[in-house]
């Protein structure tokens, strides 16, 4: 093992000096894809018997040689979106020939496509459905429209596996075990960067941010922040902005809703900042909140029977069972109201959810009404805050009347708590206090990241927090901690999924319960 873990220094160590930092990018893309090709391979390998042993065990040594092969590259290189790409592309290009057969898809979720309907497309029974417990019937009606899912099926077209998202952070995992189908929703592996980035404009805060990161979110969400409280038309040519922000990749691209923590604008030489606060909402440096898109409370409630939740893995059963929304308890019959005014992009009936309405409001934001016994509004129609939609009732898989109420930013569930309007607009006290002590660290990175930047040089600086200059020790040290993280986190994927059949069978019990009880 030594001779081969030397082996792997020297060898990566010559070639990095050879073609210098461009090679080591593509090295260390080639140490991601080897991770993520092994963790496939694991993923769909265990219901193949003895094949899907060697699958693991050729994977295991697939992800040990790329580990070595690019053991000593810094890690602040960045990643290259092209090999990323390459690395799918080849993944299911091997399958088919791998798998004795089976052939891997990428595919979009069909608008109005329900999981009952994916259910009877590909012959599974439908009680494997009607079995589930009445919670996580509601969370299969959280799959959007034209989100990507996948699938493995066999060389006859017969589908093995099926991996299906709900969230950024969870998807549904179905699968064949002999002749029975098996479901469970299981976690989706991603990994976090803190980065900071500071830019001296040259058109405007939206474009340069995305013509800089070619991340479309981040540049979105960084202009809704200041939308309301600063005019583009005050910003000139050189004017700075900077942010501090963390970013979920997958697969080597940006993957769900950037976090931005942190932000400054220079307008008219003078330095505006926003930081944001634990509720959800922005700041500006005195605890003054910033003013931005605030939500109205949707239904005269008599209590809060649900709060929001991503979600946790049970430590025993290895299941996640996130709730994407706020349960407001009311009287069937209640009015439901607008909490914003936009447009309603639904209105009918949806799985588990019952009768249903979702409206757009700009900015990425969409609201979800749920479980209603009546909708007063139709799809297409324009609706101002305050109008009611809707009455409160018990349609759907419910316990009880109850209002369902949830919230999208970029079709992501977030906390709606975080998004109702309050009279509070200024923090007091000792939340003041806590959040002036966290407001003032931002502050010293963002203008610390301001002052090292040589604007004669470049038009911005993007440091990954935790790299940026180091000697050739830290970087190794890093890198192999780094590797050691990606092993895990691949180590964790082939958790879940040989462990999904515990956990589905857990479900299953679950839900028969759940069935005779009622």
């Amino acid at each position: 093992m030594s001779v081969f873990w030397g082996f792997g220094k020297v060898f990566s160590g010559i070639f990095g000096k050879l073609f210098g930092k461009k090679f080591c990018a593509h090295a260390r893309d080639f140490r991601g894809f080897g991770g993520r090709f092994g963790g496939f391979l694991s993923l769909f390998g265990a219901p193949f018997g003895l094949f899907g042993t060697l699958f693991k065990l050729f994977s295991k040594l697939f992800r040990l040689f790329s580990w070595l092969f690019s053991a000593r590259i810094p890690a602040h290189l960045p990643h290259s979106s092209t090999s990323a790409l390459f690395s799918l592309a080849f993944i299911f290009s091997l399958l088919p020939s791998i798998a004795f057969g089976a052939v891997g898809e990428r595919l979009q979720w069909e608008s109005g496509k329900t999981l009952l309907g994916f259910f009877e497309q590909n012959l599974i029974p439908l009680k494997l459905y009607y079995n589930l417990t009445s919670q996580d019937k509601e969370l299969t009606a959280e799959v959007k429209a034209n989100a990507t899912y996948y699938t493995l099926r066999s060389e006859g077209g017969d589908l093995l596996h099926a991996l299906i998202p709900v969230s950024d952070k969870v998807q549904i995992h179905i699968y064949k075990k002999g002749d029975d189908f098996k479901i469970d929703f299981i976690p989706i592996i991603s990994f976090k960067k803190d980065q900071i980035l500071a830019i001296s404009l040259q058109s405007s805060p939206y474009q340069d941010i995305y013509n800089t990161t070619n991340d479309i979110l981040l540049a979105t969400e960084f202009a809704n922040i200041y939308r309301r409280s600063i005019s583009t038309r005050t910003l000139h040519v050189d004017d700075k902005i900077a942010l501090i922000f963390t970013r979920s990749y997958r697969l080597g691209k940006p993957f769900g809703i950037p976090e931005i923590k942190a932000t400054m604008v220079e307008s008219a030489k003078k330095a505006h900042f926003g930081f944001l606060h634990t509720n959800g909402h922005y700041y500006d440096k005195n605890g003054k909140e910033m003013a931005g898109f605030a939500l109205e409370v949707p239904v005269r409630y008599t209590r809060i029977s649900s709060r929001f939740s991503a979600g946790r893995k049970h430590p025993i059963l290895k299941v996640v069972r996130p709730h994407y929304g706020v349960d407001y308890a009311a009287k069937i019959g209640t009015p439901i109201i607008a909490a914003a005014s936009g447009k309603v992009i639904f209105a009918g009936v949806r799985g588990g959810y019952g009768k249903v309405v979702e409206i757009a409001h700009g900015d990425g934001l969409k609201t979800l009404y749920a479980h209603m016994s009546a909708i007063h509004t139709r799809t297409g129609a324009s609706v101002k805050v305050g109008t009611i939609i809707g009455r409160v009732g018990n349609t759907g898989v419910s316990t009880g009347p109850h209002l369902h109420f949830g919230v999208y930013k970029y079709n992501q569930p977030i906390n709606p708590l975080g998004r109702i309007r309050t009279a509070k607009s200024e923090l007091s006290g000792k939340e003041k206090k806590a959040f002036l002590e966290v407001a003032t660290l931002y502050e010293n990175e963002l203008v610390g990241a301001l002052d090292s930047a040589n604007w004669q040089e470049s038009k911005y600086v993007l440091i990954t927090q935790g790299g940026g200059a180091q000697d050739q020790d830290d970087a190794q040290n890093e890198d192999e901690a780094e590797s050691s993280q990606d092993e895990g986190a691949n180590e964790g994927a082939i958790d879940e999924a040989e462990s999904s059949e515990a956990g589905a069978s857990s479900a299953e019990s679950r839900g028969a319960k759940s069935s005779q009880s009622a």
